[in-house]
């Protein structure tokens, strides 16, 4: 987010995935994620550059530290392939959304459930954050949580 570091997910479907980061001034390799069985279909780092999050047609959503390269938890919510995830602006919240046009939100910190964001249809190809990493109330003001 900052310009430093460089993360590119990918692979190559029904055999292998995973997701890179570089350190961009001196064009080190700082850590590699995922060995996922199939492509990594999004990466993000936080904004703190401590976690990365992969999506992938696992339906898994998965956080990484990225100094260990460790998994911290996965979120095993989505029905249908995870197609983005997104951390918010200030690193608090993560957003994650799958092909089935499921979109939710959870805390970054842990996965704990926020809301899921409801009345999308079809495939979500990848959440975004506004400016200032607000998340509107979905129509009505009622926040539902992620089913557990």
């Amino acid at each position: 987010r900052n310009g430093s570091l460089l993360i590119v997910g990918g692979g190559r479907g029904g055999k292998f995935g995973h997701a890179v980061v570089w350190d961009v001034k001196t064009g080190r390799r700082i850590t590699e994620v995922g060995k996922e069985f199939d492509s990594v279909m999004c990466a993000d780092v936080s904004p703190n550059q401590k976690m990365i999050a992969i999506a992938s047609p696992s339906k898994k959503i998965k956080v990484f530290d990225t100094a260990t390269g460790e998994e911290q938890y996965t979120i095993s919510k989505h029905t249908d392939w995870g197609m983005g995830c997104a951390f918010s602006p200030d690193g608090v919240l993560l957003a994650t959304c799958d092909r089935g046009g499921n979109v939710m939100v959870w805390e970054a910190e842990n996965g704990g459930g926020v809301f899921l964001l409801g009345g999308r249809k079809g495939r979500c190809p990848g959440p975004s954050w506004g400016a200032r990493g607000q998340v509107p109330p979905p129509p009505g003001g009622a926040r539902t949580r992620p089913p557990r």
